[in-house]
């Protein structure tokens, strides 16, 4: 479990090839770099309390909460279709230049997959390892995250040799992990329970 992210990192870190498809025009305004790099801030203070509420509410449901381990799932899924965005965007584009909003849907996809994936990494290292090796195990998650980035450089080089719809396989692997552990979420919560 604790390398997770690195899957889920992988996927995050690898769009950045996207962003020289887009047309950064609105008009005659030309969108400055600076404000996609606010994209994902704003999203998680917009969208902070808005999935705080989503939670709280279906914590308040009969059947209880989505496991952490799904939610971390559904973060991981979140980011590997926003790959699929981005093939689908640049097929649309053929020669030219794709929108800025399927840039934005993009951000938007990777930013709330963030939000949902990210703070639950150290919550159930912390909640589900046995005391004796509690630091040691907390270590693997930035471990599994420096991982993920040394990783990702490496295949966008290679996938910069090849066609762009190479990212969607980036996006399918990243999606197929996601699908695994939500598979595997019913063992897990049992596991859980268990400790």
């Amino acid at each position: 479990m604790a390398y997770m992210p690195a899957y889920y990192y992988f996927g995050w870190g690898n769009g950045s090839d996207f962003l020289n498809h887009a047309n950064w025009y609105i008009g005659s305004f030309q969108i400055p770099t600076s404000w996609f790099d606010s994209i994902n801030a704003l999203v998680c203070i917009i969208l902070g309390p808005v999935l705080a509420g989503v939670w709280t509410k279906m914590a308040a449901r009969p059947q209880g909460d989505m496991s952490m381990f799904k939610k971390t799932a559904l973060g991981t899924m979140l980011v590997g279709v926003s790959y699929l965005v981005m093939v689908l965007a640049d097929m649309i584009r053929g020669d030219g230049q794709c929108s800025v909003f399927w840039l934005a849907l993009v951000c938007l996809l990777m930013s709330v997959g963030e939000m949902v994936f990210s703070p639950l990494g150290n919550s159930f290292v912390s909640k589900l390892a046995p005391a004796k090796v509690l630091g040691l195990l907390l270590g693997f998650w930035p471990i599994a995250v420096f991982l993920a980035q040394q990783i990702y450089p490496k295949v966008y080089s290679w996938l910069a040799t090849l066609p762009f719809i190479a990212y969607g396989v980036v996006g399918a692997v990243v999606i197929v992990f996601g699908l695994i552990l939500w598979a595997c979420s019913g063992k897990l919560d049992a596991l859980e329970k268990e400790s």
